[in-house]
């Protein structure tokens, strides 16, 4: 699974001893003129945290592995129009929600600094919707939302984990060291209210994304999480364990 437009891509993990080998195929829509898929698509609206309303998305088979895309800051889940719309609706349930603040989620004054209420929302989808050990995909902000629900519920009940991207530590000196000059300039941008000014900086955000956080994906080492973690990084592919 990819977030740069027009790749989609699917991972296999499979066990070789006591390691995992990770295989990539490229996934791509249906050809066209081909015989439609028979998905449904449904959409919940799921009491996550402190009671507020996530909006959640899914389609594809219902008795596949399921896997949950979890979107970037400004995004909502049309970020994963691609996937949820690819070949992997053959083979596995997908997933996609708002964040909270986002999308057609509720969007709270306040509580977004509490990690506690991010796990609640994860973990409501994960009751609600009754998925079955779910891979949880996150791209960006994403997998910070996934590293919140292992440190308040564990990582009993998931599959893996996929970090896209991915940010995984805030407010810190080391967090802010993967971040350049140019990426923090673009910040009033992103948060502007005017659509025009935050479209152009989130546009713009992609130029330094790879260098400013693609290239340094550092796990939070006060997570103990004994799923496989699937960390794609430019050419880079890490497994953990």
């Amino acid at each position: 699974m990819c977030a740069r437009p027009g790749c989609v891509l699917g991972a296999s993990i499979v066990p070789v001893g006591k390691l995992r080998r990770v295989t990539w195929d490229r996934v791509k829509p249906a050809p066209s003129g081909s015989p439609a898929r028979r998905t449904t698509t449904k959409t919940h609206s799921i009491a996550g945290g402190g009671g507020i309303r996530v909006h959640v998305v899914e389609t594809g088979n219902p008795q596949g592995r399921p896997i949950v895309f979890i979107h970037g800051a400004s995004q909502c889940w049309l970020q994963w129009s691609r996937q949820m719309n690819s070949r992997l609706a053959e083979e596995h349930r997908l997933v996609a929600f708002d964040m909270r603040g986002h999308g057609v989620s509720d969007k709270p004054r306040d509580g977004y600094n509490d990690s506690k209420l991010w796990a609640d929302d994860v973990h409501a989808i994960i009751q609600t919707l009754d998925l079955d050990h779910p891979v949880l995909s996150g791209w960006s902000y994403g997998p910070l939302v996934f590293l919140d629900y292992v440190r308040h519920y564990g990582d009993d009940r998931l599959g893996g984990l996929q970090f896209v991207g991915a940010v995984t530590k805030l407010g810190s000196d080391e967090a802010m060291s993967v971040l350049t000059p140019e990426f923090l300039s673009l910040i009033p941008e992103l948060f502007s209210t005017d659509t025009e000014t935050s479209v152009r900086g989130l546009a713009t955000t992609a130029v330094f994304r790879r260098d400013a956080l693609d290239q340094r994906v550092v796990p939070d080492a006060g997570l103990q999480c004994l799923r496989p973690a699937l960390c794609p990084s430019g050419t880079v592919l890490a497994v953990l364990p």
